[in-house]
């Protein structure tokens, strides 16, 4: 039997804007606000900017590369390079590790992403205005967003079950752009709100003690890391589809550079329309589905906006879910030869058995959350960096990324992912573990 040609992205624009989508998610909305409130805006954007461009995209670049070498994701590729290190069965499967714990964030993400069309439909019906103050946590941690939940899973899974370019890239490339066109539609009109712009000078005014504190430099760099999705899995996954010709060093900053632009629009929206209406923009599900509902029924033209928002959270979270689903997919179309969308359907109905019963209650949905997001996930991505960097060797990392690179990358990349990255990488997991998350 001939081998199968691996379908790679069409286009330039395709693949920039589902590696941003991967990379964005609901930590842009609702988490990088309030690390701007907290520590001051454009203070806690100096060790975020440095973490960003100096330490997480080179690890992207190396995911890219590495996948674009390998053709495969993370089961085959990483069973591939310890094939030549060890005959142990079980080292040779480590690359299972990455991809189990994205099924883990995959099936709370889809809850998350449950409660999102919920409030969708909540804010097209204009519901917000008569929504009781206890609605969110009436709703939360109950049977009642199961079918929502399910839907998420059901939407996800028909992308990914089309394939790369008429699935993935063809769907991802339609809601980020919709995502940026949409939210700068939203910056304008939350911009021009009474006294918003105070709210905008609140952010531009520094806190320089707070860079004297361990906190802003740690959730900076947390931040950093786990908004380019690095862990060997998900950029890995969409490095080995990329065109052999891609500028690995250009694709990794203009991703970087877009997921900040998006966290960026996305803080110039809830900050000063919060400030405008003396609301304070809390972080996590408080910003999205207590917070954001109170905003927009203060606006003018609250009901066109409340549903814009949560249209943009919605395209924010599927191109989430889309390489979260896509990654385990992968991994079972090459080892196992199955169809695609006789393994979306596999993953699918895994996903959904472990997210049904996160929504029968919040501390549940809590404790299963911080385990694999603090932990496992961290775990797994210290342990992609170590296999990328020092088995496979950060040397032949290095040649690969700039093997169609218009500006290369120095040999100091080599030393500096193998004793700086990867330390760093074990020193965010113990970091995330301490302080409860990043």
């Amino acid at each position: 039997m001939a081998k199968q040609r691996r379908e790679l992205f069409k286009t330039k624009i395709g693949l920039l804007l589902a590696c941003v989508g991967s990379a964005m998610g609901l930590a842009n909305i609702w988490m990088f606000p309030a690390r701007l409130g907290e520590f001051g805006g454009i203070t806690f954007l100096i060790p975020y900017l440095f973490f960003l461009f100096g330490f997480s995209s080179f690890g992207l670049m190396g995911e890219y590369a590495f996948g674009r070498k390998m053709r495969k994701g993370p089961v085959i590729a990483f069973e591939s390079v310890l094939a030549e290190k060890t005959n142990n069965p079980i080292l040779k499967g480590i690359g299972w590790f990455p991809v189990a714990a994205l099924i883990g964030i995959l099936s709370f993400y889809t809850v998350i992403i449950g409660w999102i069309l919920r409030y969708l439909v909540l804010a097209l019906a204009n519901s917000f205005p008569i929504m009781e103050e206890g609605f969110f946590s009436s709703f939360a941690g109950t049977p009642a967003n199961i079918p929502w939940t399910l839907a998420a899973i059901l939407v996800t899974a028909l992308i990914v079950s089309l394939g790369i370019q008429k699935g993935i890239e063809r769907f991802t490339t339609v809601m980020m752009a919709t995502f940026y066109v949409v939210v700068m539609i939203m910056v304008i009109r939350a911009l021009t709100l009474p006294n918003a712009l105070y709210g905008v000078a609140a952010m531009l005014t520094p806190k320089w003690e707070a860079l004297s504190h361990f906190r802003i430099w740690i959730y900076a760099l947390g931040m950093a890391f786990f908004t380019l999705s690095l862990g060997g899995a998900a950029m890995l996954v969409y490095g080995s589809y990329m065109p052999e010709e891609t500028d690995i060093p250009q694709t990794a900053c203009q991703t970087a550079g877009l997921d900040l632009l998006a966290s960026v629009m996305c803080a110039l929206f809830t900050i000063p329309a919060a400030f405008s209406l003396g609301i304070n923009p809390q972080a996590g599900a408080a910003l999205l589905f207590i917070t954001v509902p109170k905003i927009v029924v203060n606006m003018p033209a609250g009901y066109v906006f409340g549903a814009l928002f949560f249209l943009c959270a919605l395209f924010a979270a599927l191109t989430s879910s889309i390489v979260m689903l896509e990654v385990p997919v992968e991994s079972l179309i090459s080892k196992f030869s199955l169809s695609r969308k006789k393994a979306a359907l596999i993953i699918s109905l895994l996903a959904a058995c472990i997210a049904i019963p996160l929504n029968f209650d919040m501390n549940v949905f809590g404790t299963f959350t911080d385990t694999v997001a603090i932990i496992i996930f961290p775990l797994a991505a210290v342990t992609a960096g170590f296999l990328i960097f020092w088995v496979y060797g950060a040397q032949k990392a290095l040649d690969n990324i700039n093997l169609y690179a218009k500006h290369k990358i120095g040999r100091w990349y080599a030393p500096y992912m193998q004793y700086v990255f990867v330390p760093v990488c074990l020193l965010l997991v113990i970091a995330g573990i301490f302080l409860g998350g990043l």
